[in-house]
């Protein structure tokens, strides 16, 4: 399926917020040193590369459509540990909800399920898409046809 470039740039804007929700609702829970506040920072800054993948893909399909594979795999990557934060979540939610919620709490115990679903979405969306295929020459910058090319003439060697 071949998706309007807004997608990907929609796709930009989730993985930076996501980014931004995942570390406020780490920060929210953690109350230690600013060194661990930044080692949080640090292991999760990986996460805005895909943000920049997919501006590139919005930018230009046709030539970083090899990346659409790279962020699908990145996307189940991530999914792993959503999958386990939202599976040792379920009995707090549960008890959070028996105890009537508290809006900090219950924010940081519903991002991750939130996160989770949208974070499928976009895994659906990468895994239908189907970006045009460019030709070869296009993609390294050559010109296809050889209109560009000098003029060659035969240089006739002698018999062999």
């Amino acid at each position: 399926m071949n998706y309007p470039r807004q997608v990907f740039f929609l796709g930009a804007i989730w993985e930076i917020t996501r980014f931004i929700v995942l570390f406020l609702s780490i920060v929210w829970q953690v109350e230690e040193s600013r060194i661990s506040l930044v080692r949080v920072l640090w292991f999760g800054s990986a996460q805005l590369a895909l943000a920049i993948a997919f501006l590139m893909i919005g930018w230009d399909p046709p030539r970083y459509r090899r990346l659409v594979r790279l962020l699908a795999a990145a996307k189940v990557v991530t999914l792993v540990p959503g999958v386990a934060a939202v599976v040792v979540l379920v009995p707090g939610v549960a008890l959070l909800a028996s105890a009537g919620w508290s809006s900090g709490a219950g924010l940081t115990l519903i991002a991750p399920f939130i996160v989770l679903l949208i974070d499928i979405i976009f895994l659906v969306i990468l895994l239908t898409c189907r970006v045009e295929e460019v030709p070869p020459d296009r993609d390294r910058g050559q010109p296809s046809n050889g209109d560009n090319l000098p003029d060659y003439h035969e240089t006739d060697i002698g018999d062999h």
